[in-house]
């Protein structure tokens, strides 16, 4: 069995709600853009997505739940001045938040997570673990 636990039931509330969830975001995300050190925008960021992450694990959505976790935990780390943002870091948001975006199009259409987040996940892990963020921040 492929698709292990999840919840069909709720699986179309979920879609709806992620929809107008990376709807707030992707003008959240060209906010950021403009202001990439404002901390209300990132948390105006990272509401949508803790949300995202919330209802996929509960219904078991694994990838998107994968995916909008380290997302967070980037976040994170650019909220609490952790780390800056720069255009890379923030291009990697759109991209990983337009991932997300294709999965829920792809659980609407099939009712599975079809689209690959191993590639986003380590790119994330690569900012989140250090490997490009706090020696980088020196160089600027």
């Amino acid at each position: 069995m492929v698709m292990s636990n999840i919840d069909l039931s709720l699986l179309p509330d979920f879609i709806v709600e992620a929809e107008e969830h990376l709807e707030e975001m992707e003008a959240l995300l060209l906010k950021l853009v403009q202001q990439p050190d404002d901390l209300e925008v990132l948390n105006d960021i990272f509401r949508p997505i803790h949300t995202i992450k919330g209802g996929a694990q509960y219904i078991g959505l694994e990838k998107i739940s994968h995916l909008s976790h380290r997302l967070e935990d980037l976040l994170d780390l650019l909220r609490d001045g952790s780390m800056s943002s720069n255009s890379e870091i923030i291009e990697t948001l759109i991209t990983a938040t337009d991932r997300i975006a294709l999965l829920v199009n792809e659980l609407r259409m099939t009712q599975t997570e079809d689209s690959a987040v191993d590639d986003l996940v380590t790119l994330l892990s690569t900012f989140i673990d250090g490997d490009n963020g706090v020696a980088s921040d020196f160089a600027e």
